[in-house]
């Protein structure tokens, strides 16, 4: 079984992001609830912090 590749905007990166640094959520459980790779979501981050913009 084949599973669609997933976009998201600009938008939802941030708001995804913002729900790790404020509030503490962890990392897995954002990851689990989105059917996101943790490895994207630290790889986002870092290119947040590096250029300014979100990569995943």
């Amino acid at each position: 079984m084949s599973r669609t590749r997933r976009f998201f905007s600009p938008e939802d990166k941030v708001a995804i992001h913002r729900k790790h640094f404020p509030q503490e959520v962890p990392v897995s459980e954002i990851c689990k609830r989105l059917g996101l790779n943790p490895a994207r979501f630290h790889n986002g981050k870092r290119e947040l912090f590096k250029n300014g913009h979100l990569a995943f």
